[in-house]
């Protein structure tokens, strides 16, 4: 289910709401919403709010489901911290599949 409330762990509004996540010594968020549909906006990437909702296991997963209009759907992927397994390819790898 896409929604337009961030979660406040993973997905936040603005920056000064990932750097209250940092000064509490928190992850970093994955999803930041407002720069991101300032970039769609000036990019011409849709219209309207921006809806996100995550994709797989939300554990194990750094990938959402982003959707602004009718016309204007993605899939982005984030990497996760921490060691990744070496059959984890690289974005690189995986344009080069696309």
């Amino acid at each position: 289910m896409l929604s337009p409330v961030p979660d406040g762990v993973t997905v936040v509004a603005s920056f000064e709401k990932a750097e209250r996540l940092r000064e509490r010594k928190k992850p970093d968020p994955l999803l930041i919403l407002e720069p991101l549909q300032e970039y769609f906006d000036e990019n011409g990437f849709g219209e309207g709010d921006l809806l996100w909702g995550r994709l797989g296991l939300q554990s194990t997963s750094g990938t959402f489901h982003l959707q602004r209009d009718e016309g204007f759907q993605v899939v982005l992927k984030r990497r996760l911290g921490g060691p990744q397994p070496s059959e984890v390819m690289d974005l690189l790898t995986e344009v080069e599949l696309l």
